[in-house]
């Protein structure tokens, strides 16, 4: 017994043209990684630009320290709050490694 039932096949040139444009499809939305790429780095350059902070840094200027490289003779040791300072002509001193430096304790 023959199975009544027939499967349509549609003839090859319907079925070549369906191929094609699904082809041409898939190659005109395949990703250009160059394109991608150039635009990736505008875009990254629009938004550094665009977004960075308006807030600069401000340095205030160094206050000029005098450095005296020996003690004199009458000076005084004092200690304020537990710090040691060096206390001679009105004003305290501080020891460093370079010489003594003048404080306001």
């Amino acid at each position: 017994m023959k199975c009544p039932l027939t499967i349509y096949k549609p003839p090859d040139s319907y079925r070549d043209d369906n191929i094609n444009r699904a082809f041409h499809l898939a190659n005109k939305n395949q990703i250009n990684y160059e394109q991608m790429k150039t635009r990736l780095i505008l875009l990254s350059a629009i938004c550094m630009m665009t977004l960075s902070s308006c807030a600069t840094r401000v340095v205030a200027p160094a206050h000029p320290v005098t450095v005296i490289k020996t003690r004199p003779v009458n000076y005084k040791i004092v200690n304020v709050h537990g710090k040691r300072y060096y206390f001679w002509n009105g004003t305290h001193y501080k020891k460093t490694r370079r010489g003594y430096i003048i404080v306001k304790p």
